[in-house]
């Protein structure tokens, strides 16, 4: 086991940091179509165990070189635990099989509302910080506008998919949880070994599911499966939640929560080119009056007198 540093490295420049922001911003905004691409071939448990299964074995062989020259302490086994259960499996389980009913464009709009749990979470978790008025202000205007949507385009849709919308906001809940506890307690540990331990819990979590409600003997993988597996895989898990954890460690947990503000917005376009699905006036509506209320939201929180 590697020892820590006699003193942390320097924090890398502001446009090293904005373009690891961007390449997040980017992938994460094109794995929901790429997940609803896949969901036509495979069920959702099965694609989302196989998904970690290959970014875990891709883990398993950079992990060590990078991880020497990361030079941090292995994470402890409850860091391990929370990343893979909630920050992983719990929440990609619920994505992925809400995915079957809901539209991707729809799934990332709902998911929106993760940096104002997150800002909540903190709020609970750290005593010493306070919301300000503008930041409440926020909360509420992302709370109408998910009432906003479940009151049109998903009344209208049907029970099934009011139920599955419901579903769906337990997803970014359960990463709020993750990541204020990985802010909280995660400082000083590799971040490249936690991904990659992390990873393993989920696949082993999935992969349960999996054998536990589908047939994944019985499963065949045409080439369309092969490529969106590939791409969530390497690219949408592998690098882009190293960049995640990495960024973490060196921008403030609002801050890197922002990721949610600007990937529904990347995935309302790439469902509506790519794949056809409807943007109505009710969506753009509720849309608007999550994401402005994100913007409002946006900020350190004020220290408590």
């Amino acid at each position: 086991m590697s020892s820590p540093p006699s003193a942390p490295p320097r924090a890398p420049s502001r446009w090293l940091l904005f373009t690891a922001f961007a390449a997040m911003c980017a992938i994460w905004g094109s794995t929901w179509l790429v997940i609803k691409i896949g969901a036509l071939d495979v069920p959702p448990f099965s694609a989302a165990a196989a998904r970690f299964i290959i970014a875990w074995v891709v883990m398993a062989v950079v992990a060590m070189p990078m991880a020497r020259r990361e030079a941090w302490r292995r994470p402890p086994r409850r860091l391990v635990l929370v990343t893979g259960l909630l920050q992983f499996a719990a929440s990609y389980a619920i994505v992925y099989w809400c995915e079957m009913t809901l539209p991707s464009s729809l799934t990332a709009v709902l998911w929106a509302i993760y940096p104002l749990l997150l800002g909540v979470v903190a709020h609970l978790a750290a005593p010493a910080q306070s919301l300000s008025v503008r930041q409440w202000c926020g909360l509420l205007l992302g709370f109408a506008g998910i009432v906003s949507l479940f009151a049109t385009d998903l009344g209208a849709a049907g029970p099934q998919h009011v139920g599955a919308a419901v579903v769906l906001l337990l997803s970014p809940l359960v990463v709020a949880i993750a990541n204020v506890y990985l802010k909280l307690h995660g400082g000083n540990y590799s971040i490249i070994l936690l991904n990659r331990d992390a990873l393993l819990v989920a696949a082993l979590v999935l992969s349960a599911l999996s054998l536990a409600f589908e047939s994944p003997w019985q499963l065949t993988f045409p080439p369309r499966a092969v490529a969106t597996v590939a791409y969530l895989s390497i690219i949408g898990t592998c690098l882009a939640f190293s960049l995640y954890f990495w960024s973490l460690r060196y921008l403030p947990v609002h801050v890197v929560g922002l990721t949610a503000y600007i990937t529904p917005v990347i995935a309302l376009l790439l469902g509506v080119v790519w794949n056809g699905e409807e943007l109505t006036l009710p969506i753009a509506r509720g849309t608007a009056a999550i994401l402005f209320g994100v913007s409002l939201a946006h900020g350190k929180p004020a220290p408590r007198s």
